[in-house]
């Protein structure tokens, strides 16, 4: 009997190491969920900056976008009305430069 009471005693101290060995892996690994919890919080902070940082480049991207497309077309008209120009030009007509110029000044 006193074996039976020696190997239950052995058995209830082995289960109490044990479980206080488990504790202690589990508050290990909670405290190692809460360090990576605030490193992913940090993460999304930084790619929250950057979804700031590339909408504002974007929106001053087409800003900059619509002023170049203004002038493009500026360039267009005068590319289309110096085409009009040259073709409407006859080897009769002043050939000199003031010439040109008020050819090419008309409406």
């Amino acid at each position: 009997m006193i074996y039976l009471l020696g190997a239950l005693a052995l058995v209830a101290a082995l289960s109490g190491a044990f479980g206080a060995w488990e504790h202690k892996g589990k508050l290990a690994a909670e405290a190692q969920v809460q360090a990576l919890g605030a490193k992913i919080e940090l993460q999304n902070a930084a790619v929250d900056q950057m979804a700031a940082e590339g909408a504002r480049k974007a929106l001053a991207a087409s800003k900059a976008l619509k002023v170049a497309e203004g002038r493009a077309a500026t360039w267009d008209a005068q590319a289309a009305h110096l085409r009009g120009v040259l073709n409407r030009r006859n080897a009769t007509d002043p050939q000199d430069c003031k010439a040109a110029w008020q050819e090419i000044r008309k409406p």
